[in-house]
């Protein structure tokens, strides 16, 4: 549960300091920086180590979908328009995962998806007109 923000207010003082103080403030300020940059780093690296560990990779979820096309489902998705769906799963997490979205949706039956693709012009669903159909009968 969020807490509401409270009021507050930031006073900046100029302070009048010696050289040697002002070393000190210098010194104090630059182990500061050094130690954020260590830890932004340890961040980083632990990040990347969960997303490996995990397998939390749009390559991964393409070796997931290599799993989970099976029986039926090979017979109406290829292999890759599931590797593009599997692409647009990951970017859909992705996005989640580093803070630019709050969650993801998955597409009702209702809703579904307006739209699927394949990697290439030669896979994916194709329209093929039928030979001698008039009008728009293809």
């Amino acid at each position: 549960m969020r807490h509401k923000p409270t009021p507050s207010f930031i006073l900046s003082l100029p302070l009048q300091v010696n050289a040697q103080q002002a070393a000190q403030l210098h010194a104090h300020f630059e182990c500061a920086r050094q130690l954020y940059n260590a830890l932004l780093a340890e961040a980083l690296h632990r990040f990347a180590r969960l997303r490996t560990q995990y397998g939390f990779s749009e390559y991964g979820l393409h070796e997931a979908a290599k799993h989970l096309r099976t029986s039926w489902l090979a017979e109406h998705i290829d292999s890759l328009m599931a590797q593009k769906l599997a692409s647009r799963a990951y970017q859909a997490a992705n996005r989640v995962c580093v803070g630019e979205a709050r969650r993801v949706r998955f597409r009702s039956q209702g809703r579904g998806l307006d739209s699927v693709e394949g990697k290439t012009n030669t896979s994916g669903l194709r329209f093929q007109l039928q030979a001698g159909a008039q009008g728009n009968q293809g």
